[in-house]
Order: C-alpha cells, then structure tokens, then sequence
C-alpha cells in the first residue's frame, strides 16, 4: 500500500500546528469515552478510528523554544514598519473579523447615527423618517454654541459613518414609492375584481418568498406553486422562469441545511443516549458481556437507523458523525463478545476425545511409523 501523505501544518498566530498528538496535550474524549481507564480499554482494543477531542495550549511556543516565531517581528523587518500582534488567518478568523466590522460599523456609533443605520435594515417607513429627522435635528445641534461642550463630552470610540444620511434618505424615497404603489392598487383591486391582481399578489408573494430571513422552505415552496397556479402564462417567460429556478435552488438549498441542522441536533442526543446505555452497562459489569445467567439491556437500534440517514451530510456533520460513528462501531463489537468458557466446560470437552486416542492405541487403530 502508498505510504500515506503527511498532513499539513497549520500556521495559526505564529503557532505551527501539526494534526497529531504531541507532549503536554491533554485528551479530553476519545470515541465518546471520558474516563481514563475506559479511553486505555478503547485504545487496546485498537477500533478502526479514533474520534479525540484534543485539549491543548494555545499560548504557543516560548522564546527559545522550538517552533517559536515571533510573526509581528518578522512582518516588521520585511515591511520596514510595524505589523499587528499576529497575522490574521483567512480559515480560522474570517468569522471573528466580520463580527469585528459589524461592531465598529453598526455598534461603536452616536445613538442617532447607530438608530438610522438599525432602521435602514427594516421595512418601516415611519420609524425610518423619525431616526432620519433626529440624525438632521443632532447635527444642526453641532453647529450651536454647546458644540465644543457636547464634543468634550462625545465617546471617541463613537465614530460617525458617512455617507449614511444620503442613504437613509434613498431608503425613505424607495419605501415611500413602494407604499404609494400598494395603497393605489389595494384601491385599484377593492373596487372590481381581476386576474391582474391575483398575478400581483402571487409575484409579490414569491419574491417576499425569496428574501425571506428565516430561509423558510416551505414557505417558498407554496409561493412557487401559487406563482404557476395563479400565473400560468406569465411563468412562461424568461424573467419568469430564471425567478422560478433561482426559487427551486434555494428551496433545496434551504432544505438541505434545515434538515442538515436537524441531523447534527438529532445525531447528538442519540449519542449521549448511546453512551449514557453503555455507562450502565459498565456500572452494573454487563459489558461488553453478560455473564452466564443474566441478561443486559439491549441497544436502541435507532440508532444505526438514524446514522444511515446521514451519508448526505458527512461533510456538514464532521466530528459529530465520526463520534457517533465510533459509539455505534464499539457497541457493534460489544454484540458479538460472548463469556469466556469455564474450566468444567473445557474438561467436558476434552475428556471425550482423549478416551478415544487411548482406545485407538490400545485397539491398534493408530499405527506408530517404523525407523529402519
């Protein structure tokens, strides 16, 4: 068989991080199992994988240690300036730099500024053009004699945006057109009844359908089938037929991490539920037999049914899956064990066949072979 390829070290904050065990890590977990003399079983007993959870320092090597970079320094002598504590990592801190911009754009904002850029994201016209007002109202305020006092007395965390004026304004102006437009056709459609109104209200429908925050498949799925019922005609168009297929995506989309999210809840109660069955087996010593006599509490079998539901989301799943997967193989492997045989067993059995090799000698069934 090839040898297998080496892992890639990891470059994490001046740390180097290799994807195996080192000294001074701590192993929280291993298959599911937490206490030492059970992970030392596990290990013995060598599964076909190991699932860990890994405890280890993220403080890095010291000064004089191997591994030790020191990433600011090393930044700085090839810029010619000063860099920042540590480089920042695209697969580990994407998330945490996004929630950083989110602070400083829509958190770290005077209380009118941080009020208009809160009612830019609604649909609310009424309460945007009260936050817009107080926003005009704090600035012509600034241009008062009590403008170097209320400066002194500003947070310099607080910074302003600009350009949010100018788009808030364009978001009023957007709401406004789109109000007017409603309330004349709900007059348009209160005085007679039309096609033409059942044909807006399924558009309308399905695009609210489609920006929907809480990605409700479902919801979509009617408003696509209420789009065809409702306008036959006009989903025979190309507009009409890429907003239908941009529609279908997202209801599989949707669906698939609906039922992705459900699985990883799902997977982790059945497995606190597994191993919880086997940390009673253990204490009442029926595992991974029960001796002769007694009888053990059998296994859920829900649970191998429940994994084989999964093989569309490994990926998504990850280490909840591979943990799973591990409990499931070691129960599996308990089923099969039976007691060890007693010593009466064993004498039973071999007095039959050593009576008969002394009977066959006797009666000269055996023949020793002649030396010449």
């Amino acid at each position: 068989a090839p040898a297998a390829r080496a892992a890639e070290p990891l470059d994490l904050h001046g740390e180097r991080l290799l994807p195996e065990l080192r000294p001074g890590d701590a192993i929280i977990r291993i298959n599911g199992l937490t206490h030492s003399h059970e992970m030392l079983a596990e290990l013995k007993r060598r599964p076909r994988s190991l699932v860990m959870l890994v405890l280890r320092s993220a403080g890095g090597a010291r000064p004089g240690q191997p591994g030790y970079r020191n990433v600011a320094a090393d930044a700085a002598a090839e810029n010619g300036s000063a860099a920042e504590a540590f480089d920042v990592e695209a697969r580990f801190d994407g998330e945490l730099v996004s929630l950083v911009e989110d602070i400083k754009k829509h958190v770290l904002l005077p209380e009118a500024e941080a009020s208009v850029a809160m009612r830019l994201v609604e649909n609310d016209l009424d309460e945007l053009s009260k936050a817009l007002e107080a926003l005009r109202q704090r600035k012509r305020t600034e241009n008062d004699d009590d403008a170097d006092l209320a400066a002194e007395e500003e947070d310099p965390d607080l910074v302003p945006e600009p350009g949010l004026e100018d788009e808030a304004q364009k978001r009023v102006h957007l709401l406004g057109n789109r109000r007017r437009l409603e309330e004349g056709l709900r007059k348009l459609y209160s005085e007679k009844e039309t096609d033409e109104e059942n044909h807006y209200k399924a558009n309308l429908a399905l695009r609210e359908s489609l920006a929907d925050p809480t990605f409700d498949a479902d919801e979509l799925q009617v408003a696509i089938d209420n789009f065809f019922r409702l306008c036959p005609f006009q989903a025979k168009s190309p507009a009409a037929k890429a907003l239908v297929a941009r529609a279908r995506i997202f209801v599989e989309l949707w669906t698939f991490r609906r039922r992705c999210r459900e699985l990883r809840h799902e997977v982790l109660y059945a497995t606190k539920a597994a191993l919880k069955w086997e940390a009673k087996r253990r204490a009442a010593e029926t595992w991974p037999y029960a001796p002769k006599g007694t009888e053990a509490e059998a296994a859920d079998p829900g649970f191998k049914e429940l994994l084989e539901q999964t093989q569309e989301y490994v990926g998504e799943l990850g280490f909840v899956l591979q943990e799973a997967k591990a409990v499931l193989e070691r129960h599996e492997w308990a089923s099969l064990q039976r007691p060890p045989k007693s010593d009466a067993f064993r004498k039973d059995n071999m007095a039959g066949p050593l009576m008969s090799l002394r009977l066959g000698e006797l009666e000269g069934w055996w023949k020793r072979p002649q030396v010449d």
